[in-house]
């Protein structure tokens, strides 16, 4: 492989990782949403 292909092949690499921090970044952020949402719902049921 060429150089300048090499690069372009690293570049695309991190573009995926990036993309795939992002989306687990993202998912984390709803998942505790989604817990704290949870726990304020038993706790009106139980309190």
């Amino acid at each position: 492989m060429r150089k300048r292909e090499v690069d372009e092949e690293i570049l695309n690499e991190l573009d995926v990782l990036v993309m795939n921090e992002q989306e687990i970044r993202e998912a984390l952020e709803e998942w505790e949403k989604l817990s704290v949402s949870l726990e304020n719902r038993m706790r009106m049921k139980c309190g």
